[in-house]
């Protein structure tokens, strides 16, 4: 059975559902149908109204037992298609590439101004030092922070299928003797891109489009009716981000985790608890 493309789901369509009725030849093509149908008005409704990001948990921590690498915590998230990312155990651990130090040399400039070589790591043939701050794209301010000493991490969905069964009828399309019975939704974690991410930045659309002024109901019909953009583009990258990681020294631990760059989302549990926590007013000098 083939899943929805991503580019139908990034848009729009009309859905359609088998009609079942007494005496009719069923096909794989019906139950396909009839999948797609639930799942596809599933995910819809996920993306154009819960949104998009972490729901739950997946945290990033060190992993036991493993230095220099993480684990994702369980817990759930939209993707930008609407599609569930279930994380129902501890991740395998991810290893976190060290950083590369430019080799030390003690040795004087040769003769001519030209620097003396070294023979590190990747300097068998007299190359140039590997300095990560000469590269493209690096930092030439030589700080502790520099974008190349971390690495950001995303998580994917992605489905796959399994459980093989014997096929019991040949047909011009037949597979084999066997096929895949399941289609199993899971999630992939790609090795960490070098450099971090921006913080993610909330602002308020409501607030700005209006001008700071009150706004009311029509307004806010307004917003929904003319601002709707229902379709994204499907070559956009789904991929949640969930963290940027320092990476650690060679042979060092992982210390420095920044989750703040995550995408979250605003379950009703949570916009309740902030509206409580908006309208509850604290006496000041006291603790909560």
């Amino acid at each position: 059975m083939q899943n929805q493309s991503d580019s139908r789901l990034a848009g729009l369509h009309a859905f359609s559902h088998p009609r079942y009725f007494y005496g009719q030849l069923l096909q794989v093509r019906h139950f396909t149908a009839e999948h797609e149908y639930f799942k596809g008005k599933n995910w819809l409704t996920d993306r154009l109204i819960l949104g998009w990001g972490v729901a739950c948990g997946l945290d990033v921590i060190p992993a036991p037992d493993e230095p220099g690498s993480v684990i994702v915590t369980p817990g759930l998230a939209l993707d930008r298609l609407g599609r569930e990312i279930v994380v129902d155990a501890p991740s395998k651990p991810v290893a976190i590439p060290p950083i590369e130090r430019p080799p030390a040399t003690d040795h004087p400039p040769a003769k001519g101004g030209e620097p003396s070589r070294t023979h590190g790591p990747g300097h068998e043939h007299g190359g140039r030092p590997n300095n990560r701050y000469d590269q493209p794209g690096g930092h030439h301010g030589g700080e502790c922070n520099d974008s190349e000493d971390w690495v950001s991490l995303v998580i994917c969905f992605k489905s796959c299928e399994s459980d093989p069964e014997p096929v019991m009828a040949g047909g011009c399309d037949a597979p084999g003797p066997c096929s895949y019975g399941s289609v199993r939704e899971s999630y992939t974690i790609p090795p960490p891109r070098t450099g971090r991410l921006d913080p993610f930045e909330v602002e308020g659309h409501l607030h700005r489009a209006f001008k700071c002024r009150p706004f009311g109901y029509a307004d806010l019909v307004e917003w929904v009716t003319r601002r709707c953009e229902p379709c994204i583009d499907p070559k956009v990258d789904t991929c949640l981000a969930l963290a940027n990681i320092r990476r650690p020294e060679p042979g060092g631990d992982v210390t420095e985790i920044d989750i703040s760059v995550r995408p979250i989302v605003y379950t009703l549990d949570l916009l309740f608890d902030l509206i409580l926590s908006q309208a509850t007013e604290q006496p000041r000098g006291r603790a909560k």
